[in-house]
């Protein structure tokens, strides 16, 4: 498997066996290449360098591959690929998937029936519980100084909650996977739970919120387990 875009076979999924209906792709409907039961998702002639020289066109790219694999998850478990991965030819695909089909068809089982969800953690600002005297003056630095402290405090509390959060969740499923902050703050929880476990995730949000009072909780559920292959 490469993600070189010279390559002109995209790849977007694996799965178990034939889907009962093949998506569009970006340009065409796509195809199935199956070796040893594992079936690979792919749209022929895809290049993907000239999408890269465009924003649009490579917004539509990346927007096209994600509605794919939900689609495609929609009929089955699968194992999605990430954005940009190609083959050189149908042979190399074949190789690769020839090699690895015990390894997939593992994954496959322990992830059939189960789902990815996402919680996302947005940090919430601190707030002065007093405002500041008038600038100037004695008053005014320790105001100043005790906000500060405030603030720190604060924001200790928000990661002692995150960490309580995280493994308050863990105790209840154990496949639990804490993402990088991204640069707004947010902070995402992925967790792989049951396809029917949408519900019970939802119930247990209020719970959740409840418990990490400086954040702004949200949840989506069930999505491909992108962060589980």
């Amino acid at each position: 498997m490469n993600e070189q875009t010279t390559h002109n076979l995209y790849a977007y999924a694996f799965l178990d066996g034939t889907p009962d209906r093949f998506p569009e792709g970006f340009r065409q409907t796509l195809q199935g290449v199956e070796v040893d039961g594992i079936t690979a998702v792919v749209e022929p002639d895809l290049a993907i360098a000239p999408l890269k020289e465009n924003d649009e066109l490579l917004v539509r790219a990346v927007v096209n591959h994600d509605r794919v694999i939900r689609e495609l998850f929609e009929q089955d478990t699968l194992l999605p690929l990430r954005f940009g991965t190609c083959f050189r030819s149908a042979e190399d695909l074949q190789e690769h998937l020839h090699i690895n089909a015990t390894r997939y068809r593992d994954r496959l089982n322990q992830l059939r029936g189960k789902a990815e969800g996402v919680l996302r953690l947005v940090p919430l600002a601190y707030t002065a519980t007093n405002p500041l005297p008038e600038a100037g003056g004695k008053a005014y630095f320790l105001a100043k100084k005790r906000q500060y402290q405030e603030q720190v405090e604060y924001q200790h509390r928000q990661k002692q909650e995150r960490e309580l959060l995280r493994q308050a969740i863990a105790r209840q499923y154990p496949d639990i996977f804490l993402g990088e902050p991204r640069e707004d703050g947010v902070e995402r929880l992925y967790v792989l739970v049951e396809r029917k476990s949408g519900e019970e995730l939802q119930h247990h949000l209020s719970e959740w919120s409840d418990q990490c009072p400086s954040w702004e909780l949200s949840l989506e559920v069930p999505l491909p387990p992108y962060h589980f292959v």
